[in-house]
């Protein structure tokens, strides 16, 4: 689950994103895409892909609702977009007719990230953890299902190198 937005701002929180889509054309090859309803108190994983193989970053916006308490940027990412549903390439400004700050969101390399909504309001509105990659799980011969790996040999204790409970 490499991107991850949790919402624990005791409001439910809804998401729009911009995310690299190489199919968006030859000069700006962005997607604008939301809004996704986060509940309060759940999570929503925007994307699986494992985040240090993509372009590195993204921008996102989320509120509590239309015009109300938002995570928003610092003046920097106004995109058009619209107060319905959307999915469109970012030089798509078709029923786009709100412009939102979206915030950067650096991968700084990571496999994942989870962006953590606190309330708007609070000192610190959102925080972004790392999420590590994956580790295979360790060996198993299974001898819990199959036994022990005595090859062909009947364990009459000291006729094989297993251990054989005699």
């Amino acid at each position: 689950m490499p991107l991850v937005f949790q919402n624990n701002s005791g409001e439910d929180a809804y998401l729009a994103c911009l995310w690299a889509d190489s199919s968006c054309g030859p000069t700006d090859q962005w997607r604008k895409m939301g809004w996704y309803k986060i509940t309060s108190g759940s999570s929503f994983q925007f994307t699986a892909a494992d985040l240090s193989q993509t372009v590195g970053v993204m921008a996102w916006f989320a509120d509590w609702w239309a015009g109300g308490p938002s995570w928003h940027g610092t003046g920097n990412n106004w995109y058009w977009v619209t107060n319905n549903a959307f999915n469109q390439c970012y030089d798509d400004n078709t029923n786009c007719d709100v412009q939102y700050d979206f915030l950067p969101l650096n991968f700084n390399g990571n496999y994942g990230l989870t962006v953590t909504l606190d309330a708007p309001s609070s000192d610190t509105p959102y925080t972004v953890t790392p999420i590590n990659r994956p580790q295979p799980p360790p060996h198993s011969d299974h001898s819990d299902i199959w036994g022990s790996d005595c090859g062909d040999c009947d364990c009459d204790c000291g006729d094989c190198d297993c251990d054989c409970d005699c």
